[in-house]
């Protein structure tokens, strides 16, 4: 009976030792997986921060653009008008 008992008992005690052998290969998994998505997390959080200022200065652009012919059509229609006033004072 006690050989049986403790044949039992080490089994149990290997597979003890297994298990505690898994689960540290588990938690070394797990910290590899965590630093993998936090490089992940970085590179897209980067990536959205390139495309967010590429945008920006797309809009920045095309209201500078937009402003510019606004002052272009002003300054030609002013100059319109100084040359109808300067016609109209020489009649």
């Amino acid at each position: 009976m006690k050989l049986r008992e403790a044949s039992g008992n080490g089994d149990m005690i290997s597979r003890l030792e297994a298990a505690e052998t898994k689960l540290q290969e588990l938690k070394s998994n797990m910290g590899v997986l965590g630093k993998e998505a936090v490089a992940a997390m970085t590179a897209v959080e980067a990536q959205q921060q390139r495309l967010t200022l590429q945008r920006l200065i797309a809009l920045v652009h095309s209201l500078y653009c937009s402003v510019f012919w606004v002052a272009v059509y002003y300054f030609l229609v002013s100059l319109e008008l100084c040359y109808c006033v300067s016609l109209h004072s020489l009649t």
